[in-house]
């Protein structure tokens, strides 16, 4: 032993750490007080305060650990105690930073798969590995390194531990059952722990995934309710173009000349901005782009230009023009002031403006979840996209097409905006265009850019066709399956839909989520689709069946007719031949049937061998 700081005996080095031994403690001093807990430490013989076992950096020895846990059977009568402590020490992180670490591996199984890493930081002398792992389901197996033995009081804290961390999501305890054990002879421990997969999966569900989203946007609310004040302070009262506006006037008053002339390209789509003395209103447009573009930079002393830039981006330029001259240096300062001060209101503004952008964006994407979550089938997935991108993306039109395997064709299934039938029934198949069949065949992610200029007619056509002057396409693409298109175009302006990166990245949003509203609808439609089918023959089942007659009851004008068929003895083949044999004997007979019946009858497999 070591002594520390404060006198305290503790180990040079332990093998369990005091995460275990402070369950232990509080637990006794929560049923019988710091008396016991005294008394706890002189059973065990253990060197150590009950602050020294209650911090979570501390180690103790094994052989520590066990006489703790001996001592506190004899304590409390409690033969069972190892296992409640083991149950306590998931239940006290709860509402920690840790059960949110936990929870964020997003299910039991994935706690369970990081239990050899894990392990590590509380034990030396145990290995924990997991065998096999998967919803519902876990086997541990437990082994003692060499120089050890497992304890039957740790093998319960164990099987009290790995009850737990289901409770983290939300669910009862899991069940846990020791199949082999080092105490009876075995080479190691083997836990088996069992809990409802489906309430687990519910655990999971896109509605708490909205949950937790909504609790970011309304932290996300509060900062941007403080970004927004302080924009006010920096250009008010007024919004953007009157401080630029004031800028420039002010900068008339400190450098004498006849013009004035300010341009600063802003937004999104870089759109030019010019605010001017001294100028008419086009001539004013017409002087700001050649500003810009340096055909008025001061060739002689007639022009005095200044860079409009912060360390952030470079906007622009403010000039100050006269057909004399003859500019001061502290002239060429000042508008440099001015140019800076110019510089910073941007600055400002752009943060504003893109907070306010993301803000509005992180609304609809929030929209766009909440609809997706309760989406069914893929034309509702593509309504939905087409109702909510527009607030996510600067556009006038979109539309969804969306590819359909079995006849091996893009249809449009949602299209926003003024539109003729035309465009909803357009339809384009994998011969029509190599690269859609390139596409299907090896999905890629990568918007396309089209405008007015653009060789592939196909695209231009229907351009033309939604009166468009720039579209994007991009793929919807989710698992390496390919599910369709997005298209976003706009009739005017088609600098709004050049590439940059905001505009990337709120489309890569967009279609990441219809990617998966559009793999649950097909698993939805699938499920649908099982509950109403025998999975063994193909045909309709019991449910089906049941639907079937009540709506025929409801509808049939003139009856209808019903035919029940039972294979006779079926039993004595499976007796015979095996099941797989009775399984492929009554496929058979399911075909004969649906081969037999007209088109609009229906056959259906209601029993084990009942038709």
């Amino acid at each position: 032993m070591m002594k520390g700081v404060a006198g305290e005996a503790q180990p040079a080095v332990g093998q369990i750490a005091c995460s275990m031994t402070s369950v232990l403690v509080k637990r006794i001093r929560a049923t019988a007080g710091d008396d016991k807990v005294a008394e706890l430490l002189a059973r065990a013989g253990v060197d150590y305060s009950p602050d020294y076992l209650c911090d979570l950096g501390n180690w103790v020895w094994y052989d520590e650990a066990v006489a703790l846990f001996e001592a506190a059977v004899e304590l409390t009568g409690d033969d069972q105690i190892g296992r409640r402590v083991g149950e306590d020490a998931v239940r006290q992180h709860a509402g920690t930073p840790v059960a949110t670490l936990l929870r964020s591996l997003g299910s039991p199984e994935r706690v369970f798969e990081q239990l050899t890493q894990a392990a590590t930081k509380f034990t030396t002398v145990t290995e924990l590995r997991p065998i096999e792992v998967g919803p519902g389901r876990a086997v541990v197996r437990a082994t003692a390194r060499a120089g050890f033995r497992r304890h039957r009081l740790l093998c319960d804290y164990t099987m009290g531990m790995f009850s737990q961390p289901t409770a983290l999501f939300g669910l009862p305890p899991a069940a846990v059952e020791e199949s082999c054990c080092q105490l009876r002879g075995d080479d190691h421990c083997s836990y088996t722990v069992t809990w409802d997969a489906e309430r687990a999966a519910g655990a999971a569900d896109p509605h708490q995934v909205i949950t937790a989203l909504e609790a970011q946007l309304t932290a996300m609310t509060a900062r941007l309710d403080s970004m927004y004040a302080t924009a006010r302070d920096l250009i008010a009262p007024d919004d953007l173009d009157a401080a630029l506006a004031r800028i420039t006037e002010r900068a008339a008053t400190a450098v004498r000349a006849p013009r004035y002339l300010l341009a600063v390209r802003t937004g999104p789509g870089n759109q030019l901005q010019v605010h001017h003395r001294g100028y008419a209103g086009e001539d004013a447009v017409l002087a700001g782009r050649a500003l810009l573009e340096g055909d008025l930079h001061a060739a002689d002393d007639t022009c005095l230009v200044a860079e409009v830039r912060s360390s952030a981006r470079s906007y622009g330029r403010l000039m100050a023009a006269s057909p004399a001259g003859g500019f001061f240096q502290h002239e060429r300062e000042l508008l440099e002031v001015y140019a800076s001060y110019a510089a910073a209101v941007l600055d400002t503004a752009t943060a504003f403006h893109e907070a306010h952008r993301m803000h509005t964006r992180s609304l609809a994407l929030l929209e766009l979840s909440q609809a997706l979550a309760v989406t069914t089938n893929g034309a509702e997935v593509a309504r939905v996209l087409a109702e909510v991108v527009p607030a996510v993306v600067d556009c006038d039109r979109v539309s969804v097409f969306l590819w359909d395997p079995g006849d091996e064709m893009l249809r449009c299934a949602a299209v926003t905006g003024e539109s003729d039938e035309i465009v909803r029934q357009y339809t384009v198949s994998a011969a029509d265009t190599p690269k859609l069949a390139g596409q299907v065949a090896n999905p890629d992610a990568e918007p396309q850019f089209f405008y007015r200029d653009t060789d592939n007619e196909m695209v231009l056509e229907l351009m033309r066709r939604f009166g468009s002057e720039a579209l994007v396409a991009v793929p919807i693409v989710g698992r390496e399956r390919f599910h369709g298109f997005l298209n976003v175009s706009v009739g005017t302006t088609p600098e709004r839909l050049r590439p940059r990166d905001d505009l990337l990245e709120s489309l890569a949003s967009v279609v990441a989520q219809a990617a998966t509203g559009l793999d649950s609808a097909r698993l939805m439609e699938r499920l649908s689709h099982d509950a109403r089918h025998d999975n063994l023959t193909g045909l309709l089942g019991h449910r089906a069946f049941h639907e079937a007659i009540a709506e025929q009851v409801d509808v049939a004008g003139e009856g209808f007719a019903l035919a029940s068929i039972d294979i006779d003895d079926f039993k004595h083949i499976n007796d015979a031949h095996g099941h797989p044999v009775g399984d492929e004997a009554l496929r058979r007979v399911a075909d004969a049937l649906a081969r037999t019946v007209r088109e609009h009858d229906a056959v259906f497999r209601v029993g084990g061998e009942e038709f």
